[in-house]
């Protein structure tokens, strides 16, 4: 996540500000899931950060506390709230689950595995950030609750609830709630 331009790296994030990052993404996620205007899933390509200029050294930095999304919209649906196909929740849980990954370990997926282009189709995109997730517990391992909400995005069994549902459960949402927004908030009281 930190190579904002190739072959050029930002200074390492804060554990801190990549925990509260990895809620607000993941709780605004959500959130949008449940509006007319998400419609596809998101990915560190569509997630942004504003510049500030350093007072002391007039040196652009990033501001990893306000994060925003960049996403076009088509004529089809610009003043049209027809609703539209849904993203499949194991798909927006996924590329949630890749993006926590991105963010605890500062870099992409891409260059975790060396990879020339990024693979599209769910299951090579599971089976990679499961592999990831997996070295992770011998090289840098997650935190208990973040690998438990991370853990959920992937392969969502940690509470017992199938998550192949549909976004108008109820159930999915609860799960959802427990096992990943909780998780990433009790998380963040470590700073507060």
């Amino acid at each position: 996540m930190t190579e904002v331009v190739p072959g050029r790296r930002v200074p390492p994030i804060p554990l801190k500000l990549r925990m509260l990052l990895a809620l607000r993404l993941a709780s605004t996620l959500l959130q949008i899931l449940h509006t007319q205007w998400l419609k596809s899933a998101w990915s560190k390509d569509v997630v942004c950060f504003p510049l500030f200029r350093a007072e002391c050294t007039n040196a652009a930095k990033i501001d990893f506390s306000k994060p925003f999304i960049s996403s076009g919209f088509n004529s089809e649906t610009s003043g049209n709230l027809a609703p539209i196909d849904p993203i499949e929740p194991k798909i927006a849980m996924l590329e949630l689950g890749i993006m926590l990954l991105e963010i605890w370990h500062e870099t992409t997926l891409e260059t975790q595995f060396s990879l020339r282009e990024s693979p599209t189709k769910y299951h090579k995109r599971l089976a990679l950030a499961l592999t990831w997730r997996d070295e992770a517990e011998v090289v840098n391992p997650l935190l208990e609750l973040y690998d438990k909400a991370m853990s959920y995005c992937l392969t969502g069994v940690i509470s017992g609830e199938a998550r192949n549902t549909q976004w108008h459960d109820l159930k999915l949402w609860t799960a959802v709630c427990a096992d990943i927004i909780e998780p990433l908030s009790k998380n963040c009281k470590l700073w507060k």
